[in-house]
This record gives structure tokens, C-alpha cells and sequence, in this order.
């Protein structure tokens, strides 16, 4: 009797251990495909954004010679037309008013086009558009020589905007060619907003 007991206990023992010993396997197996799945997860994750970023890389390069000479084209005439402000104002002449709606005009169509070439740079190109535009309201909207001393430091302000968004939009492009991110300004806007109120605020 006592030597069945103890055969029967021992028969239990032996199937606890082995219980165990599955259990760590089990666990093992579990913890392993856990950690394999991770792996995978994350070299999936890492390979989509690496082929993100080579399809981006080609994307840019197609008709990259077209659209540099774009992106120079349009930095060239946002230029062309931030120069002549200084001969608008209340001396502005026909020829004159004609000829600088003309390069607005030529302005706003290339950077309708940087929109569908380089999308990434159209915010940035629409902006110095409008400033540009703005600029050009601003200096011809005074046509007495009463308004002139008012004007002159709204006119001065326009034609900050427009330098700033000059700078910002080539910063874009160089970025868009180099295949780096095209950032947004906004702590430089912030920047410029705070430091406009502070002045018409004073100290």
C-alpha cells in the first residue's frame, strides 16, 4: 500500500515537472514569437519609410532641370518686381503700373505651376505671390502727395513681407532640390507678428 502511494506520487511528480518544463517551452515560444514579431514590425515600419523617402528622392527628380530653371525663373521675378517698387507710389505712371501687373501676373502663374511640379514649395511660392501683390497695393493705393508720409511706413512693412518670403521660398527650394524636408516658418512668422505688435505697442 504505502509503496503504491509512494509510486503514485512520484508518477505525479514527474508529470508536474514535465508540466513545468512544457510550460517554460510554451513560454519561451511565446515570449520569442513576441519579440520576433517587434523585429519584424519594425523593419517593416523602417522599409516603408526608406522607400518613402527613395520615391520621394525620385519624384523630385523628375524634370528637375525644368524645374530649376522654374524655381529661378520665379525667384528672378519676385525680385524683378520687390526692386521697382521704389518707382510706384504716387509717381506711378501707366507704362509703369501695366508693366508691374504684367510681372504679377507672370509671377502668379509660375507659382501655380511650382504647385502641380513641386507642391511641397507651392506654399511657399503663393505666399511671396501674394506679399508681392500686397506690396504693389500698398505703394500704388497712395497717389497724393498728403498720403505719402502716412504711407511710407505701411509701404516699408510691405515690402519687408515681401523680402522675408523671397528668402523663406528660396531656403524651400533649396531644401525641395537637396531632397531634404520643406519646412513651414512658423516660428519665424510667430517671430515677425510679435515683434510688429510690440512696435505698434511700444515698450
Amino acid at each position: 500500500m504505502a509503496g503504491e502511494i509512494a509510486q503514485e506520487v512520484a508518477i505525479m511528480l514527474a508529470l508536474g515537472s514535465a508540466a513545468i518544463g512544457a510550460s517554460g517551452a510554451i513560454m519561451s515560444q511565446v515570449f520569442g514569437g513576441v519579440i520576433a514579431s517587434r523585429r519584424e514590425q519594425k523593419k517593416a515600419e523602417a522599409d516603408e519609410k526608406r522607400w518613402h523617402i527613395e520615391n520621394n528622392a525620385k519624384r523630385r527628380d523628375r524634370q528637375l532641370e525644368h524645374k530649376t530653371q522654374l524655381f529661378t525663373k520665379f525667384l528672378s521675378t519676385a525680385e524683378r518686381i520687390k526692386q521697382r517698387s521704389g518707382s510706384w507710389g504716387h509717381a506711378i505712371t501707366e507704362e509703369t503700373y501695366a508693366d508691374a501687373r504684367k510681372n504679377l501676373n507672370q509671377l502668379r502663374d509660375l507659382a501655380e505651376e511650382i504647385g502641380l511640379l513641386a507642391p511641397e514649395v507651392y506654399r511657399h511660392a503663393s505666399m511671396t505671390y501674394y506679399r508681392n501683390n500686397l506690396m504693389f497695393v500698398t505703394s500704388t493705393g497712395f497717389l497724393t502727395k498728403e498720403d505719402e508720409k502716412w504711407a511710407a511706413g505701411s509701404i516699408k512693412a510691405a515690402e519687408e513681407d515681401a523680402s522675408f518670403w523671397i528668402w523663406e521660398t528660396r531656403r524651400a527650394i533649396r531644401s525641395y532640390i537637396s531632397h531634404e524636408p520643406v519646412d513651414w516658418p512658423e516660428q519665424a512668422i510667430a517671430e515677425r507678428t510679435a515683434e510688429r505688435r510690440k512696435a505698434k505697442c511700444g515698450p
